[in-house]
């Protein structure tokens, strides 16, 4: 066995036994906090689409007494109901002392961090789940958010459901939000002097008291859309990067860059409700054009097509403190061969290294990264997890376009990043410039654990080197920071390494160690 090899073996077992006795008590069970999460977030979920639907149904109801008989409804009616409904969710004078659904679901999220002896939840469980908190290392780049490292995970997930909710009432009531205003601006019920009966006064300060003020209906005039899908047409210096060993090539980015923006302002949350930020946080969508890649192209992928696609996002831009001064510039490192000695700088996302596609017996490291920077107004950063599509030339499928369904054999691989608009950089260490072969057959090999027993991978041996992309530069939107919440994205530009192991070839049979650099930039 040559000594590379079997040294990074020992290396190899040493770390994983020591990673396993040092994890173990930073790390709950995992599965059991998901349940948890997703439990909590599913009943918070159902309360606030409860709402809505009793809200749009009294304003159906009074609409319909309309129909009937003229003058026999009275949208002020449903505005009275519509407000105690959404009083039971938010709250915002604080009536309920506390009891509202969104602070039950706050409480909720923190027993299940700090309950017991054992609690169901940990820091370290949010990053198995791929969501952002408060913290130094792996996803511990958020903003400080109150006063717990989970905080910006909370109010994250309870933004998200009240926006599902709202989108499964649009589903069925298309005019929901319209006729909220209607019932905002409907005339009193006479005589008008009782809180069922006044007419709405959303000039009253939001502590008024809708029990016993006229007119006092803070929760229905202070509910929007939380959200906002938002875009705009990549241009300027929009790219994609695409580095392999002794090969880097540059391809225009072209399509939109999606943004889903959620402002907090105004909503009462712990932080961010003055504006101090806002969250970015969306769902699946393909707005990136595919990118051709030519048949002269150096790369292993060469006459195929390229297509990124956006899975999922969660981050923030930042306005004023706390959400000021967190990290915008990000390493993203891979190690091909875990525990080679070969060291990715930087805390491993927990639970992200995985079995080498290619080289059975070997493992590849977790995703490392390494947070640094201090972000200024106007600053933003985006956990993204991305999905790459390679189609080969002619197995675009019947309708002859890639990336759609009919795609015969597609490459596909997921890649979670940073994108920031400060600086990003990235590596693959132990990157496979040439694979070896094993003595006594033909199996390729970057180590002799993949070789069949006795032998070992020196017939020839593998090659390896660091391969590496960036830095890339990123820049904050133009102007004020409430721009990007009026959808004047102009002048954002977001960056982001994606360092892909074991990339398969089009061109010819194997894979290849990949780095992928995106520039998205709004002109």
């Amino acid at each position: 066995m040559n000594e590379r090899v079997r040294g990074a073996r020992a290396v190899a077992v040493t770390i994983g036994l020591f990673g396993t006795i040092w994890a173990l008590p930073a790390l709950a069970l995992p599965d059991k906090c998901q349940s948890e999460l997703a439990k909590r977030s599913a009943m918070f979920h159902a309360k606030v689409a409860n709402a809505l639907q009793k809200c749009g149904d009294a304003i159906r109801r009074e609409q319909a007494k309309n129909l009937v008989k003229a003058g026999s409804g009275f949208l002020v009616t449903a505005a009275h109901l519509c407000q105690k409904e959404l009083n039971r969710i938010f709250d915002f004078p604080n009536v309920l002392g506390g009891k509202s659904e969104r602070q039950k679901f706050f409480d909720a999220v923190d027993k299940a961090f700090t309950s017991g002896t054992t609690p169901k939840c940990s820091v370290s469980d949010l990053e198995w789940q791929g969501l952002m908190h408060s913290g130094t290392g792996g996803l511990g780049f958020a903003p400080p958010a109150g006063v717990n490292p989970w905080d910006f995970a909370k109010v994250w997930l309870a933004v998200m459901q009240v926006q599902r909710a709202l989108d499964g009432q649009l589903a069925v009531q298309a005019d929901f939000l319209s006729r909220l205003q209607e019932v905002i601006a409907a005339p009193p019920k006479s005589p008008g002097t009782s809180v069922s009966t006044a007419a709405t006064n959303c000039t009253l300060p939001v502590s008024c008291d809708p029990r016993t003020t006229l007119g006092c209906r803070p929760d229905l005039c202070r509910f929007r859309p939380p959200c906002f899908r938002q875009g705009c047409a990549l241009g300027g210096s929009s790219n994609a990067q695409f580095a392999q060993p002794g090969v880097s090539e540059s391809y225009t980015a072209q399509g939109l860059l999606p943004l889903t923006v959620c402002s907090l302002a105004g909503w009462g949350y712990p932080f961010g409700g003055l504006g101090e930020g806002v969250l970015v946080g969306g769902s699946p969508s393909r707005t990136l054009v595919p990118v051709p890649i030519p048949n002269t192209s150096g790369l292993g992928i060469g006459g195929s097509t390229a297509c990124i696609d956006v899975i999922r996002t969660m981050g923030y831009c930042a306005c004023a403190p706390p959400f000021t001064g967190a990290a915008t510039d990000f390493d993203v490192c891979r190690d091909h061969l875990e525990g080679s000695g070969v060291a990715c700088s930087g805390s491993a996302v927990t639970g992200s290294s995985a079995a080498d596609s290619a080289h059975s017996g070997t493992t590849n490291s977790a995703t490392f990264v390494q947070p640094t920077g201090a972000g200024v107004s106007n600053d933003c950063v985006v956990w993204a997890t991305l999905r790459l599509t390679v189609v080969a030339s002619g197995n675009e499928g019947p309708d002859g376009a890639a990336c759609t369904p009919d795609d015969f054999n597609p490459t596909t691989v997921m890649v979670a990043t940073p994108l920031t608009t400060g600086a990003a950089g990235g590596s693959i260490q132990d990157a496979v410039v040439t694979p070896g072969t094993c003595s006594g057959s033909s199996t390729s090999c970057i180590e002799d654990a993949n070789c069949p027993s006795g032998q070992t991978c020196t017939s020839p041996s593998p090659s390896f080197g660091t391969l590496s992309s960036g830095p890339l530069t990123g820049s904050p939107i133009s102007g004020a920071c409430a721009n990007i919440v009026a959808n004047q994205l102009s002048g954002i530009s977001l960056v982001g390494v994606l360092p892909i192991v074991d990339l398969a070839n089009t061109t010819a049979s194997g894979v290849t160690d990949t780095i992928v650099g995106l520039t998205l930039t709004c002109p």
